[in-house]
Parts: C-alpha cells; structure tokens; sequence
C-alpha cells in the first residue's frame, strides 16, 4: 500500500486534474487516485481491504447483512481518503464486478455507494472488467514481439467471484478477445473448501469447475501464439512470492516479474499443501487464507491449458490490474462518475 502527500501549490499555479477508481469485487475493495501528469499519471494513494462482499453469493443471490457492514465501514475510509485529496465525485468511478452481476437485487450496494460517495456505481460487465484488467496490466510495457505483427498478450484476471482470459495488442492497447469465467476463489471455496488444506476430493471437485469454464473459454480466447502472458490479482501476486521465495506481503516488489510456468505451478502446489498455520508462516493475508486454496487451484488449471496451448514465455505478475483501467479512464472522463 503506498500513498503521497499532495504537493503544495503556488497561488498561480492551475488546480491539479485528480481521478480516483474504485474496483468493489467479490472479496476486496480497493481505490486508486492519481494526478494528471507531463508524463500520464502520478500515483497519490492506493488503498485495499478485505470486505468479502460476495459472502454467500453464489447460494443466495443477495448480499448478506455482515457483508454490507464491512462494505459500510470501508466506504467511511474511501470518503475520507477522498476528501483529504480533493477528489470530486465528478471524477470517481466506481465499478463493481462479479459478486454485485450476481446478485438479483444490487440496490444495497447502489444506495450505499451513492449516498456515502456522491457516485452511482457501475455493475460492469465481465468482457469490459477483461478489458479494464487489460489496459491497466498493460499500461507501459515496452513491446514483446517482433515489429510489423501484433505484440500478442493474455492477461489472467483471477478474482473472488470470477477469472477473466483477455488477449490483444499490448503495444495498441486493442483487446482481441475476452471472456469472463464465473470461477473464483471465493465462489468456489464455498461450494467445495471445508478447511486447509485442500485435500484430494475437494481439489479434484474445484479442478472439475474449472475445467469447464475452460473449455467454454477457450472457444473465445485463443490461447496459442502468445507473446507475454500476465496474471493479475492479490492471489496471483501471492503464488508469485511463493514462487520468488519472499513473503506474501511483499508481492508489490515483484510487479512485473516473470517465471516459468512450472515454477508457478510449484508454488499453487506449495499453496494447496499448507494448513492455515503455514498459509500465516507464507505471509498470506488473514482474510485471503481460507480462499487461497482455491484460487491456486485455479491458477494451476489455467497453466495447465497454457501449457497444453504450446506456452513458450513465463508468466508476469502485475500489481497493476483492473483498478489501474478503472482510475486512468476517470482521469480521461472528467464527469465521470456524477450523480
């Protein structure tokens, strides 16, 4: 988590250009605020916390009371936050992705937003949420293949409630393809995780979920040809310092890095392996720990694919990802966000 103190201005000096992004999914809420820049954007804050707002989505459609509560006391912090950095609503944008699609009644979470923020939120899509994880995780990355063809990325969203498969033209920021899988780690830690570790029954019936979404997936995003592929998300980001032999907590120093995907496959195996105890000893944050399981199984079935599609690159992580999509297009949307 990292934030600046707003700089002091001359009294000539024109009012800073500030834009904040909300990205609300299944399990976290998180806010980026950045200043328009010569350069692009400078970064003012990026703040994150576990709210678990999908508890129980997936078998009742609705958001659950205690949910509702946390996601109360993390708006109180985002109003605040923008507040002490001059942020006008006009220029939030707040996007809610899986767990509010889910529901059939998201009027909790729109109320709430708009009366404690001044924003009505948006309940986005799957396609625009890979599109969104797609323009942040790609954001400045120098080109990966050779000049006169398309620079060919595939970007892994792997959220609480759903993983996203996008690939386009990194270097035109043109998504080619998209498809948002209804399989995360929080949706399918309930229907199959009774405790840690996963053993071999509940793995088998996770891998089962996935794989099916898989095959539906892979008619709509190719996965050969690939010149860089990237995987997005706190869970994705804890495998990678599993992998880099580091602290879970440290994930934000390895943006951007790379490995082969059997190292990442070693580490979701590592992953999968450890009881609560070790998950604590692994650095993984105290509400990811009853979930990370399952997103590990994810990630080693969605290598699995990888590989079978002929992978000849490793796997990055990014810390910039969805939310960095949703905050950059505030700050190009000057009314974004007015209620």
């Amino acid at each position: 988590m990292s934030s600046q103190t707003p700089r002091t201005l001359r009294p000539d000096a024109p009012e800073p250009v500030r834009a904040a992004g909300v990205d609300c999914g299944t399990n976290t809420i998180r806010l980026l605020v950045l200043e328009r820049a010569p350069d692009g954007a400078r970064e003012l804050a990026r703040r994150s916390r576990v709210i678990r707002l999908g508890e129980g989505v997936d078998r009742t459609r609705r958001f659950a009371p205690p949910a509702l509560a946390r996601l109360d006391a993390a708006l109180a912090v985002i109003r605040a936050e923008l507040d002490r950095l001059a942020v006008p609503a006009s220029r939030v944008r707040f996007a809610a992705t899986s767990a509010s699609r889910d529901v059939t009644d998201p009027a909790p979470l729109v109320d709430r937003v708009r009366s404690v923020l001044g924003v009505i939120p948006e309940v986005i899509a799957g396609t625009e949420e890979a599109a969104l994880s797609f323009r942040g995780a790609t954001a400045g990355l120098p080109r990966a293949a050779a000049p006169g063809r398309p620079d060919r990325t595939l970007v892994i969203d792997m959220g609480g409630g759903s993983t996203e498969l996008v690939v386009g033209d990194a270097t035109a920021g043109a998504v080619l393809a998209a498809h948002s899988m209804d399989v995360g780690s929080v949706r399918l830690a309930e229907r199959h995780v009774a405790g840690t570790p996963l053993d071999a029954t509940v793995r088998a019936a996770i891998a089962r979920d996935v794989d099916r979404a898989l095959d539906r997936a892979e008619q709509i995003v190719p996965l050969g040809g690939l010149d860089r592929v990237i995987g997005v998300s706190d869970s994705v980001g804890a495998i990678a310092a599993v992998a880099a032999g580091v602290s879970c907590a440290r994930r934000a120093e390895l943006s951007r890095r790379a490995w082969p995907v059997d190292a990442l496959r070693r580490a979701a195996a590592r992953i999968i392996r450890s009881d609560a105890t070790e998950l604590a000893a692994l650095g993984v944050d105290p509400g990811r720990r009853d979930v990370v399981g399952a997103a590990a199984v994810i990630w080693d079935r969605v290598c699995a694919r990888l590989v079978a599609a002929g992978l000849a690159v490793p796997i990055a992580y990014s810390e910039q990802d969805i939310l960095d999509g949703v905050a950059r297009s505030a700050l190009e949307r000057p009314d974004a966000g007015r209620s």
